[in-house]
């Protein structure tokens, strides 16, 4: 081997990586103990790359996940400035000996503005596959064939950097009561069907502030505000903010007397964080997540989970 690794894969170097301290004697029985504590060939066949994890509880199973991290930019009107949604589709296989995956997407999928698909579909302006994908199928009917190997892969990467409809929108509000009195009103609204989870806004107030205080719609469920002097920030926390609804927040800021007049300036942007479960922007879906069967007694199990989060989802003030 001339002094080069032979073995380099993370799968196959996790079972020697250990926490604790193990004792191994002396520095000769270390070196002479090194085989046995390996037990490896020198060559790893290239079969091993396409071995199954093992799964403690002997269940053959196979996750599919479709992650989207959704980048967004709001001028103070609510219209969008900037977007973007970075996805991936990660595969999980628990599955008993390797068998052959056929997974099939929307067939109205279009990558890099190919015309031969419908318009109205779902456009990704670049995607890329792991190298155990075969793409015969991938131009005819949008499905793609692999044999998973071992762990956890990206199966597929995508772009989409327009064309699709932001999950919130956000819509602030200044209004200047007297002088050192002013009230920032953020309104946010879900334009989707299920729901978010732990949604966060963040709005930075100008460093004259003397004190904040905030007031949230009457019979509001799972809301908390908080002003953090030391940040110069008020939170504002929704455990779950179901779709298709509006949600109103209004900090009434105190601010001192040699507060510069151009204080507006130094309120937001505002920043959102959210999760949204079984949500995706993109319209990416799943028609099928084929297992080849081999006899009627395997029955391997399928589970198929989307999930929205932000990644930089910021509102303008004064744009």
């Amino acid at each position: 081997d001339f002094g080069y690794p032979q073995i380099a894969k993370t799968e196959l170097l996790k079972p020697f990586i250990f926490n604790a301290p193990i004792s191994t004697g002396n520095q000769n029985s270390l070196i002479n103990g090194i085989p046995q504590i390996l037990r490896v060939s020198r060559t790893t066949p290239s079969r091993m790359a396409n071995k199954t994890i093992l799964n403690n509880s002997g269940k053959s199973e196979l996750y599919l996940d479709i992650l989207e991290n959704i980048t967004m930019t709001f001028s103070s009107n609510g219209s969008t400035v900037r977007s973007e949604i970075e996805g991936r589709m990660k595969i999980k296989s628990f599955l008993k000996g390797n068998p052959l995956i056929k997974l099939g997407l929307n067939e109205d999928l279009t990558v890099g503005g190919n015309s031969r698909h419908v318009s109205r579909g779902t456009v990704l302006d670049h995607c890329n596959f792991h190298d155990c994908v075969d793409l015969s199928q991938w131009e005819s009917s949008r499905s793609l064939m692999f044999f998973p190997p071992e762990g956890e892969i990206d199966i597929m990467k995508y772009r989409i950097g327009s064309g699709f409809e932001p999950p919130f929108r956000i819509f602030p509000y200044i209004d200047i009561l007297a002088l050192g009195q002013v009230d920032v009103v953020i309104k946010i609204r879900a334009d989707l069907t299920s729901f978010g989870n732990n949604v966060v806004a963040k709005c930075p107030v100008p460093k004259s502030t003397v004190s904040a205080s905030c007031e949230l719609e009457s019979g509001s469920v799972g809301q908390s505000t908080e002003y953090k002097s030391s940040e110069g920030t008020v939170y504002w926390t929704i455990k779950r903010f179901p779709g298709n609804s509006e949600m109103f927040c209004r900090i009434k800021l105190n601010l001192s007397e040699d507060a510069p007049k151009d204080f507006k300036k130094e309120i937001g942007p505002i920043s959102l964080k959210f999760e949204i479960p079984m949500h995706v922007c993109s319209n990416l879906q799943v028609r099928h997540l084929k297992i080849a069967e081999r006899n009627r007694e395997y029955v391997p199990l399928r589970w198929v989970r989307c999930i929205t989060k932000s990644e930089s989802y910021v509102c303008r003030i004064g744009s």
